[in-house]
């Protein structure tokens, strides 16, 4: 099995971890740095990169391509609680207290976390803007949470990490 920065490949078949915790009533870790960062649907990105297509305002030019809204990791797990009508309950641990506890089974949790959780994303979109004047995110995170975890349900993809959740709850001891 391949594996990339501490993950394997068939992790992503394994996101429905945070949704099991959230039905069975149990926090989730959040590092306690509470950054923001900005999520994107799939179908806003591909609009937008369309328009830069054959754009000579693109020409030789490097673009964000964003929603240009911020949010919060809890704000993500907030939106999936929803979907099944349970608020997501929160543990914010520090990012080394977690790394820590994760090393062993999942490599460097550290530098992930410290480059994805814990530093704020939040990218000016004015420049995209400019060559796409018209490129408008007609998606909601909360659709897109949604539209997600309805895919997963009709695919059956709600394999679940069991170690992961065990070490989150051994952390939280």
């Amino acid at each position: 099995m391949h594996k990339h920065n501490g993950f394997s490949v068939s992790d992503v078949a394994r996101h429905w971890t945070i949704p099991d915790r959230i039905l069975n009533g149990k926090p989730i870790i959040l590092p306690d740095t509470h950054n923001i960062c900005t999520l994107t649907h799939s179908e806003d990105f591909a609009r937008a990169f369309l328009g830069l297509c054959k754009n000579e305002k693109a020409y030789c030019e490097a673009f964000h391509i964003t929603s240009g809204c911020a949010y919060r990791w809890s704000d993500v797990a907030s939106i999936i609680g929803e979907y099944f009508g349970k608020a997501a309950e929160f543990a914010y641990v520090p990012i080394e207290s977690i790394a820590r506890k994760f090393h062993a089974d999942y490599g460097d949790v550290y530098s992930q976390l410290k480059a994805d959780k814990s530093t704020s994303w939040v990218f000016d979109n004015s420049k995209l803007l400019s060559a796409v004047p018209d490129f408008a995110p007609t998606h909601t995170l909360k659709d897109g949470i949604f539209q997600t975890l309805e895919a997963m349900q009709h695919a059956d993809r709600t394999s679940i990490d069991a170690r992961w959740s065990e070490l989150c709850d051994e952390l939280l001891k």
